[in-house]
């Protein structure tokens, strides 16, 4: 069964993936319905198999008429061959106009109203029938047929398409895998036997991990040859931000430990890091190449005076600060410095470069360029530094917020001197590792 699988994704993947980058719209809702028409009647097997009969005739026509008038919602006038268009609308006339959406499903529920009150068969079959057909065409037809919309759009509609289809194949294919592998708990044994609640959410994860990674490629790619600063780079960083460190939440449920839940979690924020900074690297500096990020290690002319005067000034300041709203106190932890060096590189390179090639390299540069003011971006850039911290411990945590800001305007500052994220990173470094062997949070 399984290379029978394999075999049939190796032949017809390459088609698909031809058919929607090189094919014309009309072509493919051509395979798009012969696509509706076998799901629909794998649908109403499942129905089967239930007890509960479709109204196979009538709901695959519907579904039929519901393709076509989304291949014509997706086409212009200007599209049409010459002389066509005056023949289109005058086969149409005795219709009231061509089939739209809302139309044909209006016809599709007056139509299951009809079969329904003339059929033969009892009511308790006439109504579950009923119900099995509409939901095949709501719920396969309906959604299936806004592909060809998606292919239609005038810009990128085909690699848009192409990146849905991408994100359903690996939440299938790990789906059986992992469900074949590891499956113990049946999702509907009435319905599908062999499909598991392991299976599930492991494809849910993986279609998750794949959206994470190819929707800021498609955002960056989207506005390439666009001046650093479209919506397309503020979502891609946006994104990135919130797949680190999500939403506060009652449960402690977090994206990356859904992501990676093996081996038990301890991983995640690593795995999620790394993918994340990798994802980004590929969207700013190889498809939008952006200039002035300073993603490099190196030592420049005076970093050694601009790295530790930033880390004494603000240690000047937070640390008063913190003691006076009582967000920290001083409690050394000597016990544990013997994980000092290892704790530091930790740090360094999974808290500190992440955020710092983030929010100084990216967002606060574009913010610079977007305003064309280095101060505007600077300042605007550490408050928003502070308010990601707001859920930090608890929500909002205000005191968190104040000082990440005061925190984010170091780093800034650094960052503006230097051109470089790793100085900045090394500024961030030193204070998470200060606070952690120097203080607790109250």
């Amino acid at each position: 069964m399984t290379w029978k699988r394999v075999v049939t994704a190796a032949v017809l993947i390459p088609f698909v993936v031809g058919l929607v980058l090189w094919g014309s719209t009309a072509i493919l809702a051509l395979g798009l319905a012969l696509v509706v028409m076998l799901a629909m009647f794998e649908y109403f097997a499942l129905g089967d198999a239930i007890g509960h009969r479709a109204y196979r005739f009538w709901t695959a026509s519907c579904a039929l008429i519901l393709v076509y008038a989304q291949w014509l919602a997706s086409t212009m006038p200007s599209d049409y061959p010459a002389g066509w268009e005056m023949r289109y609308r005058y086969a149409w006339r005795f219709f009231g106009g061509p089939p739209t959406i809302p139309g044909t499903l209006f016809l599709f529920v007056l139509g299951i109203a009809v079969l329904t009150l003339t059929t033969r068969r009892p009511l308790v079959e006439a109504l579950p029938a009923a119900g099995i057909s509409s939901s095949g065409l709501i719920l396969v037809a309906f959604p299936m047929s806004y592909m060809i919309r998606l292919h239609g759009l005038p810009s990128q509609g085909p690699q848009l398409l192409l990146f849905a289809l991408v994100i359903t194949w690996v939440g299938d294919t790990s789906a059986y895998f992992v469900g074949r592998l590891i499956g113990k708990h049946a999702l509907a044994p009435h319905l599908s036997p062999k499909k598991t609640w392991e299976g599930t959410l492991a494809g849910f994860a993986a279609a998750a991990v794949v959206a994470l990674v190819f929707l800021p490629l498609a955002l960056a790619s989207s506005a390439e040859g666009k001046p650093l600063g479209t919506w397309q780079d503020f979502a891609t960083v946006l994104a990135v931000w919130l797949a680190v460190k999500p939403l506060p939440n009652p449960w402690g449920w977090s994206l990356s430990h859904w992501l990676w839940p093996y081996p038990g979690g301890r991983l995640a924020y690593v795995f999620t890091v790394l993918l994340c900074v990798n994802v980004a690297i590929a969207s700013f500096l190889l498809l939008r190449r952006v200039n002035g990020i300073g993603y490099s290690i190196g030592w420049g002319r005076h970093w050694s005076f601009f790295v530790p005067a930033s880390f004494i000034v603000f240690g000047c300041i937070a640390i008063p600060l913190g003691q006076a709203i009582h967000f920290i106190e001083f409690a050394p932890r000597f016990s544990e410095w013997k994980s000092l060096p290892l704790l530091s590189l930790g740090i360094l390179f999974f808290t500190a470069w992440p955020e710092e090639f983030l929010f100084r390299g990216l967002l606060q540069n574009m913010l610079a360029r977007a305003s064309k003011s280095d101060l505007a971006g600077w300042w605007t850039a550490s408050i928003l530094f502070g308010f990601s911290h707001i859920a930090n411990k608890s929500f909002p945590n205000w005191r968190y917020v104040l000082l990440a800001s005061i925190a984010g305007f170091f780093y800034g500052w650094t960052w503006r001197k230097t051109g470089s994220i790793f100085t900045s990173a090394l500024v961030h470094a030193s204070v998470d590792v200060m606070w952690h062997f120097l203080f607790r949070t109250i």
